[in-house]
């Protein structure tokens, strides 16, 4: 057994992660037992859990035939099915169970989001913008919303679908809001909410790329990690930056305009954003699961109007002039 180990760690590097049957016999065993925690808490809390029971059921027997494929020295076999156990106990906790309480939260959730566009729409008027497209976007949305919640309550048993429903609106509102606050920002405009609002972003992918990593584990799921761990470490420095645009000082904007160090600073968090969002799509090439490939594909395209929204702040900024500026431009 030991010398078709060593045979199969020398074909592939990438299966350090499963390499040793009892860590991960041990490893699984911990995930499965945290699955039957939270399916056993949401069933305590009324939620209908038959699919999340079956889906951890299908899992437990894949289980057992890793512990086989290490016995036939099969460790390529070992690994792809204890990434598979993985797969199916993330989905069933993330999903199968968490539906019903998610779908309370997803509602508040929209609730906000078209708070937040109407308060964005009002900001973009007092700048001068033309706001009456993006108010009747998001008058349509409102009562798109009005008419879910209607359906959610006389259709309570189809939670998964009802959850799918509230955020694809979600995100559509979402969408409308991050236009309005780029035709903001083209403008030269700031609202002192962006800092906090690309941190969030940005935290949201590094959560969503953690649960890949955990899933794929070594290889590929590293190459995630990494990146998840750089936005986060990014995100902090452009925060910073674009709360030093939003702070300074009334008067020294108006004279002298944004401080252009904060700006180069953005900058060179544009460009490693794009290198991120290179080495996640090249990531997303080697992942064999479509499901789990377009998860990541799917924080490629976050991260990729995060970056596009980031290069409209930097550029309106830049296109502001200062009073001094306008004064010796006229001579």
């Amino acid at each position: 057994m030991e010398a078709a180990r060593k045979q199969a760690e020398d074909d592939d590097e990438d299966i350090d992660d499963y390499e040793d049957d009892n860590e991960t016999i041990k490893d699984l065993n911990e995930v499965l037992a945290e699955a039957d925690k939270d399916v056993a808490e949401a069933k305590a809390e009324g939620v209908n859990v038959t699919k999340a029971l079956a889906t951890i059921a299908e899992a437990k027997l894949l289980a057992k035939k890793v512990q086989a494929a290490y016995d036939a020295g099969d460790f390529e076999e070992a690994k792809r099915l204890a990434q598979e156990v993985k797969k199916l106990t993330h989905f069933a906790k993330e999903e199968d169970t968490h539906n019903a309480k998610e779908i309370g939260k997803a509602i508040d959730k929209v609730a906000k989001r078209i708070d937040q566009a109407r308060g964005k729409i009002y900001l973009l008027g007092t700048l001068g913008g033309d706001t009456k497209d993006f108010t009747t976007l998001i008058d349509q949305k409102e009562e798109a919303f009005k008419a879910l919640q209607t359906k959610i309550a006389q259709e309570s048993t189809n939670l998964s679908a009802n959850l799918a429903e509230l955020e694809v609106l979600e995100r559509s509102i979402k969408r409308i809001k991050s236009s309005v606050e780029s035709t903001i920002y083209a403008m030269g405009g700031t609202d002192e909410e962006y800092d906090d609002d690309y941190q969030h972003e940005s935290e949201d992918v590094a959560e969503k790329l953690r649960d890949i990593a955990d899933i794929e584990g070594d290889g590929v799921g590293h190459e995630v990690s990494t990146v998840a761990n750089e936005q986060i470490i990014s995100a902090i420095k452009v925060s910073d930056a674009i709360k030093n645009v939003d702070q300074r000082n009334q008067v020294l904007q108006v004279l002298f305009g944004t401080r252009r160090s904060e700006l180069e600073k953005i900058d060179g968090e544009i460009a490693n954003n794009k290198i991120r969002i290179e080495k996640l799509t090249l990531a997303a090439d080697k992942i064999d699961d479509q499901e789990v490939k377009d998860i990541v594909l799917a924080q490629v395209q976050a991260l990729q109007e995060e970056t596009s929204k980031l290069e409209t702040f930097v550029s309106g900024q830049k296109n502001r002039l200062s009073a001094f500026g306008w004064f010796f431009n006229l001579f």
